[in-house]
């Protein structure tokens, strides 16, 4: 889907399309589009391994889990491996709420993000025991970034828990000129690294 400037929703109640075979889904240049992937449309990518959302302005959630309750546990994006997110100056979170017992990211490789100067975290960090088989986080250009992780949600988590990547080979911090830090709490990680603000 590419240069759609009146495209508000990619999904409808109303929608014909089909999406459980769906692979690949390429968003670019849709300048009224405010959500990605919406609850509705979540549980039915089933096959999706591939997301790519550019140069969309008003561009504010990707994922919205509105109206999937958190003990829901459906098993919702089991293939999805790439996602990269770049030109999106209204994005305020990949995820409009922690993730946490409603999306497992068990198989995600790769997510990048670029230029999206509104974003100032990506992870919760209970979400991070399901990326166990990423491989390559690149970040940049996110002028309001302050923290990769962010602070503890409120769930009651232990604090002292480490969190770990195990399969994390190549990170990449550029250009992020209000990060802090990676993330508050104690953090294992075995990659290149290349770190530049």
């Amino acid at each position: 889907m590419a240069g759609l400037p009146n495209l508000e929703d990619i999904w409808t109640d109303e929608s014909p399309l089909g999406l459980s075979s769906l692979q690949f889904l390429e968003v670019s240049s849709c300048k009224s589009l405010a959500k990605v992937i919406n609850s509705r449309s979540l549980v039915k990518l089933h096959k999706l391994h591939t997301l790519k959302v550019q140069a969309c302005v008003s561009v504010q959630e990707i994922f919205d889990l509105d109206g999937l309750g958190t003990s829901a546990n459906i098993e919702t994006l089991p293939e999805l491996d790439t996602i990269s997110i770049s030109g999106l100056p209204r994005l305020r979170c990949i995820w409009n709420k922690n993730p946490c017992g409603i999306v497992r990211f068990h198989k995600l490789k790769q997510l990048k993000v670029f230029g999206c100067n509104s974003l100032e975290f990506l992870f919760f960090p209970s979400m991070v025991q399901s990326l166990a088989q990423l491989r390559e986080l690149n970040v940049r250009d996110c002028k309001k970034m302050e923290t990769i992780i962010i602070e503890d949600e409120g769930l009651g988590l232990d604090t002292s828990t480490t969190l770990v990547f195990p399969m994390l080979t190549d990170l990449r911090v550029v250009r992020l000129e209000s990060l802090t830090c990676f993330s508050r709490r104690k953090c294992k990680i075995d990659f290149f690294f290349w770190f530049n603000h």
